[in-house]
């Protein structure tokens, strides 16, 4: 939400609160959703993040590999949600991870 400096009122994808109202309750949460809901380039940028911490602990584990995940990875974040990081210290590690959680999608899509 975004505040309007002219009318001193909040303002959701250009919205006021006045005439957002006036929407169904259902058409109020996908007008909020899509505002809060991280962007593709959000998406890019926390991998792009843990890509720079990997390569600046890349001294201290060689092998290592650092990954996010939770909402991040699972699509559904907010754009001020927080950013989880796993360090995985070696190749066994970054293999057990990936058995023990199957369900983790989408990280080859966003790498860089």
């Amino acid at each position: 939400m975004k505040r309007c400096f002219e009318c001193g009122s909040e303002v959701v994808l250009g919205f006021n609160r006045y005439n957002f109202l006036q929407f169904q309750l259902s058409e109020q949460i996908l007008v909020l959703e899509k505002a809060v809901k991280i962007t593709e380039l959000g998406i890019r940028v926390r991998f792009l993040a843990a890509n720079h911490l990997e390569q600046s602990m890349e001294k201290f584990f060689p092998g290592g590999c650092i990954l996010p995940f939770g909402s991040t990875v699972s699509g559904i974040g907010r754009r001020s949600g927080d950013l989880d990081l796993v360090l995985l210290p070696d190749k066994v590690h970054i293999i057990l991870f990936f058995i023990m959680h199957p369900t983790v999608t989408g990280i080859n899509s966003h790498i860089m």
